[in-house]
């Protein structure tokens, strides 16, 4: 969904996040940088999103108006739109980041 990518990480980063698109999708340089972009990989049987905060709704809502405004194919949007029902690590992703905030090791 996201226009932009990160194509080189900085030299003391450590990638936690790709997929076919963006090899620099999520980076972490413990405790001094957390970098998330939006990601929506396959792990196991469920997706881990970069957005915790986005629910199904919302990403339904983004898919519909990139489709309208001509962002998106229509099948770019059939493929992604049954995905926003699917379950998420958006919790998981969540603690992640407030584990980052707090200083707790994240691994």
């Amino acid at each position: 969904m996201h226009r932009d990518i990160v194509t080189i990480a900085p030299p003391d980063a450590t990638i936690i996040g790709s997929n076919e698109i963006c090899a620099c999708q999520a980076m972490v340089i413990p405790g001094r940088m957390l970098s998330v972009q939006g990601i929506l990989l396959r792990k196991g049987t469920s997706l881990i999103i970069g957005h915790p905060e986005f629910n199904q709704t919302i990403v339904e809502f983004l898919l519909q108006n990139r489709l309208f405004r001509g962002l998106f194919s229509e099948e770019v949007f059939q493929e992604a739109f049954p995905k926003a029902a699917e379950e998420d690590d958006g919790i998981k992703v969540g603690e992640g980041i407030m584990n980052f905030i707090m200083g707790i090791d994240y691994t």
